[in-house]
Formats: C-alpha cells, sequence, structure tokens
C-alpha cells in the first residue's frame, strides 16, 4: 500500500470514530500503520468507509464488523418472497454474532449519547483572586503584603511574584477608580 493510502485512510478513521486524540499522519509509516491497526478494534458495525479505507483496513489485516442487522434481514425478505423447499438442497444460514469488547461498548455508549458541553470548573485569575480579597477587607486597612498573600492562596497555585504583579495592578486600577486608598504601603478598602 501506498503511504498516501495509510494516510488518508488514518484520517478517515480520525473523523469517522471520533478519535481522540487523532492520529497523526505526519510520524512514521510504521507507526502510522500501528495506530492504524488499534483505531480498527473500535470500528462497530454501522461505521462505514471508502472503497480506498477498506483496502487499506484489509491489507493490515483488520476485522471490520458487518453490520447484524443485515445478515438477519436478507433472509427473512427471501422466505417472505419465495418458499424455500427444503428438500431441494436449501441452504442453512449460520448468523455468528461476535460479543462487543468493553472498549467498544463503551465507544457505541459514547456515540449514541448526545454530546453534553462540558463545564470546565470555574478557574480564578490572579486579578480576580487579589479583587475578591480586597472586596473581604471592605471598610478595613490593611497592609499590601498581606492582601498579596491572600490572593495568593486564594489563586490557589503559589507564585508570590505573580500574585504580587497581579494584586498590585488590582490596587492600582481601584485606587483610580475611588474604590480604595493607598498610602504608607497600607490599603484602606472603601465602605
Amino acid at each position: 500500500m501506498k503511504k498516501s493510502e495509510l494516510t488518508a485512510a488514518a484520517k478517515e478513521l480520525n473523523k469517522v470514530l471520533g478519535l481522540e486524540p487523532p492520529i497523526d499522519v505526519t510520524q512514521e509509516i510504521a507507526k502510522v500503520r500501528k495506530l492504524v491497526k488499534e483505531a480498527g478494534t473500535l470500528i462497530e458495525p454501522t461505521d462505514s468507509f471508502s472503497v480506498g479505507t477498506t483496502k487499506v483496513l484489509e491489507e493490515l489485516k483488520v476485522v471490520v464488523p458487518a453490520p447484524a442487522a443485515k445478515k438477519a434481514a436478507a433472509p427473512v425478505a427471501k422466505a417472505l418472497d419465495e418458499p424455500v423447499n427444503d428438500d431441494e438442497g436449501a441452504e442453512e444460514l449460520e448468523v455468528v454474532i461476535e460479543e462487543p469488547s468493553p472498549e467498544a461498548k463503551a465507544k457505541s455508549k459514547a456515540k449514541a449519547a448526545p454530546k453534553k458541553a462540558e463545564k470546565a470548573p470555574k478557574a480564578i485569575t490572579r486579578l480576580a483572586a487579589a479583587a475578591r480579597v480586597l472586596f473581604n477587607h471592605k471598610g478595613d486597612t490593611v497592609a499590601i503584603d498581606t492582601i498579596i498573600d491572600e490572593a495568593d492562596d486564594l489563586y490557589g497555585t503559589s507564585n508570590r511574584k505573580e500574585a504580587n504583579q497581579m494584586t498590585r495592578q488590582a490596587i492600582t486600577v481601584l485606587a483610580e477608580w475611588g474604590a480604595l486608598t493607598v498610602a504608607d504601603n497600607q490599603v484602606t478598602v472603601g465602605k
């Protein structure tokens, strides 16, 4: 198979299967082959692929499950249209239904469920942390260093330099608005 065929198949697998992370087609060809084979285990009977991708999957010996509904529907339709004479060498149809792997079941549930907008936890910025600390000291006179320490603690990740910079920016802006006053490294937050 050509490299272009393999990369096209990988891209189609990315799209049809919704792979996260997607197969990176810029990697070595051997690595892309391996990832395409691995992705082949996630293929469901309802997934459909182009002729080129199907050819690549066959060359890589990836077993693509056939839709179970089509296997069962064909004999029923024939039985309704034509009578079957058991004495005339009628063939028995064996339907093999493979139990999907736990990974395939999980993927199927993920595909079937409508995607919900995942809400990221509300993160607080260093500037917002400084503003909240200042608001909590409404009516008080507090040392700027105390405000910086409290804002750093509220943010959750200690970085004194960033906390100092963002707290001083908040103080400058709020002082310009008249929400607080600064004198001798002390902040008096308005009432």
